[in-house]
């Protein structure tokens, strides 16, 4: 049973909307920070095969022993996870809000990212380009690359669980079976079992598997997911890849791309790249990744050097041990490619820092005469001299196409770089005109209500002092409109008021109170016409009710209480006294429609005890009563006085 829209949590803090999604574990809503007027992503720890929901508390109730232990162990677990996500600080990890208990379950509360994710991209418009593929992968590769720093494994990366924040930056989000190391790698936390088909290696199938703190595990989901991307379909489960291997990628995939998604997809873990550095240099990235660990406010940088010779050494080991008809088929247009990157790669070395010069991105392997760029073939040396290479440029039509091909990926990459940057700027600026918008709201609001009580309390005082008037006037209270005697402002003297309800009163008033005699008619139109005190019917007077009934006697406090005669409507009457609106009298009077009349003690509204009662015949019992019949010892007269029957009597008829 899922939260409805419009339940409320935190005290009204925050307001459900919509359900998103749900899995084994938990329930995300999309609700609304009321305060902030904030859109967030709220998700509910609920374990569907344990957990039920009471509709009208929302409270969570687990319903065997065993299930309460089991429930009760994740969602400790729960809470870690949104502790451990709220003290990550990276641009493309979800931002953890809030984190709280309520309804006997756990909550935390997230940014909201409407963008979809890249599954949600690739679905709806089709496989993304190896540009645009590898400017989002570089993002999650950040993300990894921070976490992993801080002894954290993500263990779920899939295209479903990055999402698109304005189309441009790649968030990575559930963080539900991640596990936590400490700095001997040993696991700080368990978590429940996951298993995400095509991106999962075979080491998350086996028990025990990823005991230890190793990126290759997140290494390998990522190259599922760059798979993905170019693609569009589900990568093949481990089991397969070990058997059979990857499928084929379009051929319009560079060569680098193609390797760095076979080594990441390698069923062995011996065979991966063992860092996110290593991963990245095979798509030869030149993005410096920042050590921005959760207890170190400093950025710390990896060397670029040290990077780079390990992926020299990496590289030039297995593309040795490619095919050589391979390495010969492409060597020609490789070399062109060679040239045009390292040309490119100056002029965005220009464009970045000035005109200064960055020599180090260019990889020299002294051993083989050989440098590494661009797509990971093997080239002759580059000398860092101020050679010049015009003569170097291709001659055919097919060369130059090539170097015009290398030189638009370049570009494009670069236009990737500046649209991430101009709407991470847009963004920032979107949100201090909204912070700026809302402030400015907020102010008005504060003005708008500071006017209205000024508004209000001027009505009020200008009310008072048209109130305050003595002699004959009319006068509004908050209950009634009054006509009449007023001193200083109170019903004082003779007057009427004409009740918001329909009643009215008319006579005499003291210090705004019915005092003295008066008369009273409600809406149902009940009436009562004598005494008067405390705004309350208090003495003697006469009350006829709507059914007929009279009643001529005392009141006390709005009620008939003490000496009366109540006349009804068949014609009866009662003349005795009453208590609190009872009959009640040792020597009370009642006479019955048919003129029967009887006298004695009544209680409870009825003839209990010994009493009279004497028949229009002139015929009369005299005896016990109970509930208004004849019952107990008591003797029957005829009308001329003799003895019709002496003895016991049950509910009017004599005992034989």
């Amino acid at each position: 049973m899922k939260l409805q829209p419009g339940s409320l949590l935190q005290g009204g803090k925050y307001k459900i909307e919509k359900v998103l999604g749900q899995g084994g574990f938990g329930i995300t809503y999309f609700g609304v920070q009321v305060g902030l007027n904030r859109r967030v992503a709220i998700k509910e720890f609920f374990i569907k095969e344990y957990c039920n929901r009471d509709t009208n508390t929302l409270h969570i109730s687990i319903g065997s022993e065993g299930g309460r232990e089991l429930v009760e162990r994740f969602r400790r677990k729960f809470l870690k996870e949104a502790e451990m996500i709220a003290h990550l600080k990276n641009s493309h990890i979800i931002s953890i809000y809030d984190i709280f208990e309520e309804n006997n379950t756990a909550y935390y509360v997230m940014e909201y990212i409407d963008g979809g994710s890249l599954k949600d991209r690739v679905e709806n418009k089709g496989v993304l380009s190896e540009a645009e593929a590898l400017f989002y992968i570089r993002q999650i590769a950040d993300a990894l690359n921070y976490i992993h720093q801080n002894k954290i494994l993500h263990l779920d990366v899939k295209p479903a669980n990055v999402l698109l924040e304005d189309g441009q930056i790649a968030i990575l989000i559930d963080f539900g079976i991640s596990k936590h190391y400490d700095k001997l790698d040993g696991q700080t936390s368990t978590t429940p079992v996951g298993i995400s088909k095509g991106y999962a290696p075979l080491e998350q199938y086996q028990q025990g598997g990823v005991q230890n703190f190793a990126p290759y595990t997140d290494i390998y989901s990522l190259g599922a997911t760059l798979y993905y991307l170019l693609t569009g379909k589900q990568p093949p489960e481990a089991n397969n890849v070990f058997n059979n291997g990857i499928p084929a990628l379009p051929p319009s995939i560079s060569v680098s791309t193609v390797m760095a998604i076979e080594k990441a997809m390698q069923p062995r873990w011996k065979d991966r790249p063992q860092s996110i550095v290593d991963f990245l240099a095979l798509l030869n990235s030149n993005e410096t990744i920042v050590e921005n660990k959760m207890d170190n406010d400093d950025d710390t940088f990896v060397s670029e050097t040290e990077r780079k010779d390990t992926l020299f050494k990496k590289t030039v080991k297995t593309m040795t041990n490619k095919k050589q008809t391979n390495a010969d088929r492409k060597m020609n247009h490789k070399w062109i490619i060679g040239i045009a990157v390292l040309i490119v790669s100056v002029i965005i070395g220009f464009w970045a820092s000035g005109i200064e010069e960055k020599t180090d991105d260019i990889l020299l392997a002294a051993e083989t005469d050989s440098i590494i760029i661009a797509n990971d073939s093997i080239v002759p040396v580059v000398e860092p001299t101020t050679k010049d290479t015009t003569t170097s440029l291709p001659q055919n039509e097919e060369d130059k196409a090539e170097l015009i091909k290398a030189q638009k990926l370049a570009e494009e990459q670069k236009q990737l770089e500046e649209q991430k940057r101009q709407a991470e700027r847009l963004a920032k600026e979107q949100r201090i005109r909204e912070q700026e918008q809302l402030e400015k709201q907020r102010q008005a609001e504060e003005a708008r209500l500071a006017a209205q009580r000024r508004a209000e309390e001027q009505k009020l005082q200008e009310e008072k002092a048209k109130q305050n008037i003595t002699g004959k006037g009319t006068k509004t209270f908050y209950d009634c409109r009054y006509e009449g005697d007023l001193v200083e402002g109170k019903r004082h003297g003779s007057g009427t008021a004409y009740y918001n309800s329909g009643d009215v009163y008319v006579g005499e008033w003291k210090d705004d109170k019915m005092c003295g005699q008066g008369s009273y008619k409600d809406k149902d139109g009940n009436k009562y016409s004598g005494s008067f005190a405390n705004d309350m019917i208090y003495g003697r007077g006469r009350y006829e009710f709507t059914d007929g009934t009279i009643y001529t006697g005392n009141f006390n406090k709005g009620q008939i209480d003490g000496k009366g005669t109540m006349t009804f409507p068949d014609g009866s009457k009662y003349i005795g006294n009453f208590n609190n609106g009872i009959r009640e009298d040792t020597e009370a009077t009642y006479i019955d429609p048919d003129g029967n009349i009887y006298t004695g003690n009544v209680s409870n509204d009825e003839m209990n005890g010994k009493g009279t009662l004497t028949f229009t015949n002139k015929s009369k019992y005299v005896g016990n009563f109970k509930n208004g019949m004849m019952h107990g010892y008591g003797v029957y007269y005829n009308a001329d006085g003799s003895v019709a029957y002496r003895g016991e009597w049950v509910n009017n008829e004599p005992v034989q």
